[in-house]
């Protein structure tokens, strides 16, 4: 919904989390999400549904694996539900379901 804005940051092998302001758009650093031991993450992508919480899709190249993340709706911040062996990875293109699109 615009509120928060996810950032990889391959030196760290994290996510940086922000919160856009609503006044004048501003970020404002609110937390990082750790991703996988030597990810390489190259590719980001949100699944936000109609309702519900949303999920944030990371592939990452050295781990060959894509994270899928929970977004908590009030703060934004995330938690890591799942993780997936994918060789490869930096080559997978993440996409949003048919309704997204």
């Amino acid at each position: 919904d615009g509120r928060f804005v996810y950032v990889i940051c391959r030196v760290h092998h994290s996510l940086a989390i922000f919160e856009a302001s609503a006044v004048d758009g501003r970020l404002n650093l609110i937390g990082r999400q750790q991703l996988v031991n030597g990810s390489n993450a190259r590719n980001l992508t949100i699944d936000q549904p109609p309702h519900g919480p949303g999920f944030v899709l990371v592939a990452s190249q050295d781990a060959n694996c894509v994270e899928v993340f929970r977004i908590d709706e009030d703060t934004g911040l995330l938690q890591k539900t799942d993780q997936q062996f994918a060789p490869c990875a930096a080559d997978v293109a993440v996409i949003g379901r048919e309704d997204q699109v």
